[in-house]
């Protein structure tokens, strides 16, 4: 247990922040009343289009929970076992992990790119004349 003054989610979104690491920025305008808001894929200092006040960023919210799933799809995708991954995870179960992580699979990706595969026999070119 954490302590309760203890804010992981604001650690981890000033984190986020400072590394530039962020999927996309939301753009607010600090005039109280305004109330525009939008969404980019760079923060840019731009100006509100309606009362012509700067903007604010902010990074699009990144919950600390998330990074339970990230550790869980890269552990998957590094081809750990199952139980590992659900003692990593403190799931009691290892088939409840893999049954909420299965869609992680590497295999299951691979399987259905070989599926698109045609294996039909193609015409061997002919091999050029001996004079």
């Amino acid at each position: 247990m954490s302590r309760r003054d203890f804010k992981a989610q604001a650690i981890l979104q000033r984190a986020l922040w400072r590394a530039g690491t962020v999927s996309g920025w939301k753009l607010i305008c600090r005039r109280k009343g305004c109330g525009y808001q939008e969404e980019a894929d760079v923060a840019e200092a731009t100006r509100c289009p309606r009362c012509a006040m700067r903007l604010r960023t902010k990074p699009r919210r990144l919950r600390f929970h998330d990074l339970r799933g990230t550790c869980a799809s890269l552990l998957i995708q590094s081809v750990a076992s199952s139980a590992a991954v659900a003692s990593v995870l403190r799931h009691s179960d290892p088939k409840l992990t893999m049954r909420r992580y299965a869609h992680m699979d590497p295999a299951a990706y691979l399987r259905q790119d070989v599926n698109k595969l045609s294996f039909a026999p193609a015409s061997w070119p002919q091999p050029p004349e001996v004079q």
